[in-house]
């Protein structure tokens, strides 16, 4: 993992450490030194004199010039607009779904609070049903 990391470093960057990024500068620099991967920057300094020798011609300007009066010289053509795919449907309702999914959620927060009393302490219509019944009772126990 470690080799593979490094030999893509070298790749991207060279041997030369000046061109290397500076967030991890210093464990690269360590490690292309170490003899492990010494081979891998002996490569990549190989590589880099190569590449310093090298030397390419610039084009004229007479052809830059022409290159860019013909660029200049095309049509230029609007992009059409991006339809969807024939083949994906769109639902016409799609800005409609948070709202409906609030709704829908609320809806069914409020049944269930509704049936199982909203979790206060309240009496239920069957204790409502026996208290009512029982304090004519009490009432008449209490007098004697």
């Amino acid at each position: 993992m470690i080799l593979t990391r490094l030999k893509h470093h070298l790749a991207a960057f060279g041997a030369d450490t000046r061109r290397w990024p500076k967030k991890h500068h210093r464990l690269w620099h360590w490690l292309a030194g170490t003899p492990r991967f010494r081979n891998e920057r002996s490569e990549a300094e190989r590589l880099d004199r190569v590449l310093d020798r090298w030397q390419g011609e610039a084009p004229s300007e007479h052809l830059a010039q022409r290159i860019i009066q013909q660029a200049l010289a095309l049509p230029q053509q609007s992009m059409p607009p991006i339809a969807p795919q024939p083949d994906i449907v769109v639902w016409p309702f799609a800005s409609y779904w948070p709202g409906m999914a609030t709704f829908g959620l609320a809806l069914i927060m409020g049944c269930l609070l509704g049936w199982y009393g909203g979790g206060t302490n309240g009496t239920t219509s069957e204790d409502w049903l026996n208290t009512a019944a029982l304090s004519p009772m009490q009432e008449d126990f209490s007098e004697r």
